[in-house]
């Protein structure tokens, strides 16, 4: 799943009234640092598809939305849950970086333990 562009106007729907972890990129296309996270975006947008939305917003379209959310540098990413802000990274961040931040966010998923050891398959017990 690619990070998908969103205006102002459709803020609302993707990203407050979402239920689920969205990851809202700020950006721009002239800066230089904007364009080395979105292919990092992207390789996170296949890992977690189905588990998480990732949603760009141009600052330069929208400086409104910008200002309202605190944004003063970019890139800019918010991580919002239940369509409230939970974490913030600013500049450029690595795949693992925002990996660790992303696992910390999302619901574990349920294990089912084998009969015959009583452990789970994931070694959580």
């Amino acid at each position: 799943m690619k990070p998908r562009p969103i205006s102002d106007r459709e803020f609302e729907q993707e990203v407050s009234k979402s239920d689920g972890l969205v990851i809202m990129d700020f950006c721009a296309p002239w800066s230089r640092p904007c364009r080395i996270v979105l292919p990092i975006l992207e390789v996170l947008g296949e890992r977690y598809n189905g588990q998480l939305k990732i949603v760009t917003l141009n600052v330069d379209k929208y400086p409104e939305l910008t200002k309202e959310l605190g944004i003063v540098r970019i890139p800019t990413i918010l991580f919002f849950l239940g369509g409230k802000v939970v974490d913030k990274g600013e500049g450029i961040s690595s795949v693992k970086y925002l990996e660790a931040r992303i696992q910390r966010l999302l619901p574990m998923p349920e294990c089912e333990t084998d009969s015959e050891t009583g452990h789970c398959g994931c070694g959580s017990a």
